[in-house]
C-alpha cells in the first residue's frame, strides 16, 4: 500500500512550487524599487545648466526649511534655495529670475528666501519673480521680494493668510473608553495634543499667534511692493487673486511668461538671453531620507494635500 505523505513533506513540495514565483516576485519588486530611486535621484541630482548669462532658479512645490523631511519632488527648501543663490553669486551672476510654482508652506522658509531676494536687491542685481500655474501665500511674499513679478492672467496667486490645523482624536478615545492621562511640567507643554480638546485660553493663544504671523506677512508685502498696509489688509483674507486680478491691484507688475521675461532682459542688457538654471542637489543621505519619508504615513509638511501630522504643525502659509 503507498506510502501517504507527511503533511510536513507536502508543505516543502507547495514552497518549492512555488518558489520561483516568490523569487520572481521578489526580483521584481526590487527591480521597481530600484528604478524608483534611480528615477528620482537623477531628477533631484541634476544641477545646473552648463550656460546662460541669467541665473533661473527654481522654486516649485510646498516650500520648507529642510528639504531633509520631505518627499520626491514634493517641494523646495530654503536652505537648498539660498544656496543657489550663493552659488549664483560666486559664479559671477547679476541678474535672477525667480520661476515660481508653489502653493506657499513654511512661514519661515518663505521669509529665509525672501529675504535672500532682499539682499541681492541691495546689491542692485536684477531680480525678476515669474509665477506660472500658482504662486500663492508664502510663495506669493517670495515673489514679492522680486524687483518685478511677472504672472500668467489665470496664474493663481495672493492668498495673503496664515493657518494651522490638527486632528483632534478626543471623540474617538472616548468612544473606545480609551483615556488620556496627562502629565506635564508647564500648563501648556502638551497644547495642541491631538488626544484632548483645546481648551479656549489654548485656542485663544494659537490664534494670537496667527495673527501675528499674519500681520508680518502683511507688512512685508506691503513695504515690498510700496502699497499701503490698508490696501494690503483689503486683499488679506487668505482667498486667492487670479494673475488678471493681481495686476490691477498692484500686487503683480506685468502678465506674461519666461519667455516675455527672456526678452524684457535681452532689451535691457542689450544681448541674447539664455538662463542658467539652477537646482538642488541633495546628498546621499538626503535621498534616503526622502525616499524614507516617501513610504511613511505621517508627513511633516505644513502642505494641507499632505498627510496630517500628529501634533499641532508649525503655522504655514499655505
Amino acid at each position: 500500500m503507498p506510502r501517504k505523505p507527511s503533511s510536513s513533506s507536502a508543505t516543502s513540495q507547495d514552497i518549492k512550487k512555488r518558489s520561483p514565483w516568490l523569487t520572481s516576485f521578489i526580483i521584481l519588486a526590487f527591480l521597481f524599487v530600484l528604478a524608483y530611486v534611480f528615477s528620482a535621484a537623477i531628477s533631484l541630482i541634476a544641477g545646473a545648466s552648463s550656460s546662460g548669462n541669467v541665473a533661473l532658479i527654481r522654486i516649485h512645490g510646498p516650500i520648507v526649511v529642510d528639504s531633509g523631511v520631505s518627499s520626491f519632488d514634493s517641494g523646495v527648501s530654503s536652505t537648498d534655495v539660498i544656496q543657489m543663490i550663493d552659488s549664483a553669486v560666486q559664479r559671477g551672476f547679476t541678474d535672477f529670475v525667480f520661476d515660481i510654482n508653489s502653493p506657499g508652506g513654511s512661514a519661515v522658509a518663505s521669509y529665509e528666501i525672501a529675504q535672500k531676494i532682499k539682499f541681492l536687491n541691495a546689491k542692485n542685481f536684477t531680480t525678476i519673480a515669474v509665477i506660472r500655474d500658482v504662486g500663492a501665500s508664502g510663495a506669493y511674499w517670495v515673489a514679492s521680494a522680486a524687483e518685478e513679478i511677472y504672472a500668467n492672467p489665470l496664474s493663481i496667486t495672493g492668498s495673503i493668510g496664515v493657518y494651522a490645523s490638527y486632528l483632534d482624536f478626543a471623540g474617538l478615545l472616548s468612544k473606545y473608553n480609551v483615556s488620556y492621562e496627562r502629565l506635564v511640567a508647564g500648563e501648556m507643554k502638551d497644547a495642541g495634543s491631538p488626544w484632548r480638546h483645546l481648551t479656549d485660553e489654548e485656542r485663544e493663544l494659537f490664534q494670537k499667534k496667527l495673527d501675528l504671523i499674519h500681520e508680518e506677512f502683511i507688512s512685508e508685502v506691503a513695504s515690498n511692493r510700496n502699497l499701503s498696509i490698508e490696501l494690503v489688509k483689503e486683499h488679506a483674507d487668505g482667498f486667492i487673486m487670479l494673475g488678471s486680478e493681481a495686476k490691477e491691484q498692484g500686487f503683480v507688475d506685468s502678465l506674461g511668461t519666461l519667455e516675455d521675461v527672456k526678452e524684457h532682459l535681452a532689451e535691457v542688457k542689450g544681448e541674447p538671453v539664455e538662463f542658467y538654471v539652477f537646482e538642488s542637489k541633495p546628498s546621499l543621505a538626503e535621498l534616503l531620507s526622502r525616499l524614507k519619508a516617501s513610504f511613511s504615513f505621517y508627513s511633516f509638511s505644513n502642505h494641507p494635500r499632505d498627510y496630517a501630522t500628529p501634533r499641532f504643525p508649525a503655522p504655514s502659509l499655505s
